[in-house]
């Protein structure tokens, strides 16, 4: 599991990551610095953790 943050969200708080993580110990964190809300076309990084998945 993993969890994606993006410093610049105006949407979500970044201090909102600290809930998710003591919810879910086990998840990876991705921390970004400008990728807002993460409402993009193309997202490498979580095509890159799907194939580690499997």
């Amino acid at each position: 599991m993993y969890l994606y943050r993006s410093k610049d969200d105006p949407v979500v708080p970044f201090s909102a990551l600290d809930k998710f993580k003591e919810a879910l110990p086990q998840a990876h964190t991705r921390i970004f610095e400008n990728r807002k809300h993460i409402n993009q076309e193309e997202f490498p990084e979580l095509v890159e953790d799907i194939i580690k998945l499997g």
